[in-house]
């Protein structure tokens, strides 16, 4: 039994999450799972080909911005939108995330 919510926002930070982790993430979430992976455009993360090699729901998105910062902060941005309702599984190794992420736990998302 699973203890993760029927429905989620799967958030991935492919900026610092290593694109090998897609395979076993699926055995655990299932292959149908619906997610995004962001990542900076100059970004040679792996993400896009694993991707691609993958059937999967889980899309790509390049993040345009010379911030160095930008995917973290539309990743922030995500976490905070969409209903309340529905919790948010961020997956990333950045721990500058844990700010925003106990903001939200006391939100109760």
């Amino acid at each position: 039994m699973s203890a993760l919510p029927d429905r989620f926002r799967l958030l991935i930070d492919g900026d610092n999450t290593a694109h090998d982790l897609l395979a076993p993430l699926l055995r655990l979430l299932g292959p149908e799972v619906e997610g995004r992976v962001l990542c900076n455009p100059c970004s040679h993360s792996g993400w896009a080909g694993a991707l691609k090699r993958t059937p999967c729901r889980i899309s790509l998105t390049r993040v345009g911005s010379t911030n160095k910062n930008a995917v973290d902060d539309r990743l922030m941005e995500l976490m905070r939108e969409g209903p309340a309702s529905e919790p948010v599984l961020l997956i990333t190794r950045d721990a500058d995330f844990s700010p925003c992420v106990e903001a939200l736990e006391r939100a109760g998302i």
